[in-house]
């Protein structure tokens, strides 16, 4: 059934917050693109943003959590968020199978530690 879908909303952000987090407190949740897409019988009306919106995120901080949930109009720039996101899936997406704390090969650094860097470096140049 089309805007219909396995999880709610509310169930996906528990699974969220159980998710390890990097350093710098974003939760990790690999699993969270299939979730976010997966056809169910829940019904998805009232929210702000649509779950399209979230469709390439893997990392989340409470605003963002927040705003996945978000039923009255906020101030986010989720075009910034989604684009910030498409840049991080980008640049991790071949890593996904590693564990946050696993140092990616041939590299000196963690994913959880790619991830934060790629959050920093986007923020400060965007």
């Amino acid at each position: 059934m089309l805007g219909c879908y396995k999880k709610t909303r509310e169930d996906i952000v528990n699974i969220i917050r159980k998710s390890p987090q990097t350093e710098d407190g974003y939760y990790i949740c690999k699993k969270f693109i299939d979730m976010n897409k997966q056809i169910g019988e829940h019904k998805d009306s009232g929210y702000i943003y649509s779950r399209e919106k979230y469709n390439n995120k893997i990392c989340f901080s409470e605003i963002e959590i927040e705003s996945y949930l978000e039923k009255k109009e906020k101030k986010i720039d989720i075009d910034w968020m989604k684009e910030r996101d498409d840049f991080i899936y980008k640049t991790i997406f071949r890593d996904l199978d590693l564990d946050i704390n696993e140092k990616i090969p041939n590299e000196e650094f963690t994913l959880g530690e790619l991830i934060d860097c790629t959050i920093f470096f986007f923020a400060n140049k965007y």
